[in-house]
């Protein structure tokens, strides 16, 4: 689980997400879109996402999203999409976590290693 801040125009959420290397997109509950002044998600642009439990619809945003870890903030442009319905978990996929970050995992601690990618 990771907290991430996104950010549209001068309104800003705060979501906790599930970081999935198995996700291609990263996408958030419908009461984010809300907080972000987003009323109706439809008018994104409609991404349909396979799950284990089938199909999901998913309305895709240019925003903002703000990361913050150990000493370090980073605030970059990206895509995320929200979904329509009640959904269990916010998902933090590879097209906007693993495009700015070197991402390592520690499964038995239970910890999520970043780097910045433009860090050597």
């Amino acid at each position: 689980m990771l907290q991430v801040e996104l950010f549209n125009g001068g309104q800003a959420a705060k979501a906790v997400g599930v970081v999935d290397s198995g996700s291609a997109i990263t996408a958030f509950k419908p009461e984010h879109a809300s907080l972000l002044g987003i009323e109706d998600v439809t008018n994104g642009d409609l991404q349909q996402i396979s799950t284990q439990a089938g199909g999901l619809d998913c309305y895709v945003f240019d925003l903002e999203m703000q990361v913050e870890f150990a000493e370090n903030t980073i605030r970059f442009p990206c895509r995320v999409g929200f979904f329509v319905g009640n959904v269990p978990r916010n998902i933090l996929g590879r097209n906007v976590l693993f495009q700015h970050f070197q991402i390592g995992f520690n499964d038995i601690a239970q910890e999520i290693y970043l780097r910045p990618e433009d860090e050597n």
